[in-house]
């Protein structure tokens, strides 16, 4: 799936920094920053309902909309949200402009497809190494995930890895191609006794015993 749709956020430029900010969120505002191309970073304000529909919607690869009064609109990406520890409502978050032109690196969720041989004939799950990929693209090629294929997985010795996994055309993925991304879960083996040398040292013990006359 691309991420070529657009959302559309309204910013308020700010000039409340620091600990100030405190305030604003009472308010319903949530502070936010601009990352931009060779210019100052842009500090704004967002309804919080609205950046936290944005944030939800768009992930890390969706582009954005950004529109600010007395501004041109400009095109983003969610680069990072801070969310409370706690209540997991948004605290801060830090939009990256973009260039449509260059290429951009970005996170973006990786999802199991089919159904692996080994979940039925060795009644193990599938243990997923990778949950997110690295890829890069231009904007506009940018996916909203990546999926990897894990119908080959039928016995412990098989897996999935990063080369295995396809990709929209455009997109290239910035990990070792040799890297596991999923594989039947072997069981643990069971811890061996080492009996040999429990046997040996009960021996030594009635050895002493016997020499002491107990």
């Amino acid at each position: 799936m691309s991420a070529t749709d657009s959302l559309t956020i309204t910013g308020e430029v700010r000039t409340v920094l620091g600990k100030a900010v405190k305030h604003m969120r009472r308010q319903g505002r949530i502070p936010g920053a601009v990352s931009r191309h060779g210019d100052a970073t842009l500090h704004l304000s967002f309804d919080a309902a609205s950046i936290e529909r944005v944030c939800r919607l768009a992930g890390t690869s969706r582009i954005v909309t950004l529109n600010v009064e007395g501004d041109k609109p400009r095109r983003v990406l969610v680069h990072r949200v801070e969310r409370d520890p706690i209540k997991g409502r948004i605290r801060h978050v830090v939009l990256l402009e973009l260039r449509m032109t260059q290429k951009v690196a970005v996170e973006v969720p990786l999802r199991l497809v089919g159904e692996a041989p080994a979940e039925k004939l060795l009644g193990v799950p599938i243990m997923t190494r990778l949950d997110r990929v690295r890829v890069e693209a231009l904007p506009d090629h940018l996916p909203t995930h990546v999926e990897a294929d894990i119908s080959s997985l039928a016995t412990y010795q098989d897996a999935v890895r990063v080369r295995d996994l396809v990709l929209p055309e455009g997109v290239a993925i910035l990990h070792d191609p040799d890297e596991v991304v999923a594989t039947p879960h072997a069981p643990a083996k069971e811890k061996e006794e080492p009996i040999a040398d429990e046997q040996a040292a009960v021996g030594a013990d009635e050895q002493e015993s016997a020499a002491s006359g107990g």
